[in-house]
Order: C-alpha cells, then sequence, then structure tokens
C-alpha cells in the first residue's frame, strides 16, 4: 500500500514539473513585438509654415510599419503606405496661428505610436 501511494506522489509531483517545465518551454517561444516609432521630420516644431509644405515622418518597427497617418489639429490629412512617408499640405485651409500636426504609425499587429508638433501657420 505505500507503495502505491508513493508511485501516485512520484507520478504527481513529475506532472507538475512537467507542466511547469513545457509552460516555460512555451513561453519562451513567443516572440516579442514592440511597438512602432515615429518622428515627425518636418516641419520643424515651433517654426512658421505658409503655403504648400510637406510633411514628412520617419517611422520604423521590429517587424513592419503598415502605414503613417497624418494630422492637422486632430483632423485626418492623408495616409502613406511607403517609406519615406510624407503628404502635402495646403496651409490656407486653416487659419493663421498655432496648429498641432500629428504623425501616427501603425505595426502589423495594430499596435500605434504618435508624434505631434506645433507650428505656427503664417500665410
Amino acid at each position: 500500500m505505500t507503495r502505491g501511494i508513493f508511485c501516485r506522489v512520484l507520478l504527481a509531483v513529475g506532472v507538475v514539473f512537467g507542466l511547469l517545465f513545457f509552460s516555460r518551454a512555451l513561453s519562451a517561444q513567443r516572440p516579442v513585438d514592440n511597438p512602432p516609432m515615429v518622428n515627425i521630420a518636418s516641419p520643424f516644431h515651433g517654426g512658421t509654415v505658409s503655403g504648400v509644405i510637406n510633411v514628412t515622418a520617419d517611422a520604423g518597427d521590429d517587424e513592419a510599419v503598415t502605414h503613417v497617418d497624418f494630422f492637422i489639429d486632430g483632423w485626418w490629412l492623408a495616409t502613406d503606405t511607403e517609406a519615406p512617408y510624407s503628404c502635402s499640405w495646403e496651409t490656407t485651409s486653416v487659419s493663421d496661428g498655432p496648429h498641432a500636426i500629428t504623425a501616427t504609425a501603425t505595426d502589423t499587429m495594430a499596435q500605434l505610436a504618435a508624434d505631434t508638433i506645433s507650428i505656427t501657420v503664417g500665410n
């Protein structure tokens, strides 16, 4: 009888250690997908702009960036799906004064990153 209990305990301990090892092996194999990064390259933060300007952003990811969206004061302006990421903006479409430009990068796992700068429109 003691031998049967000992075998069951030994089997239970073996199963627990086996599950712990298997669980750790699975978690070690899961790839980590980091969120993308994005940086507005032009115009420069704090600058004054007028007329038609080119808005550019640098974006990267450990896997791939699927697209970069550009916004003026929270309103969508354009989407670019290929580097170098850029779009044109006719600044006469807004009033003179301070405005915000935002670029958001999206990666293959739908993770987002954003960068916002302030500029002044002076047409």
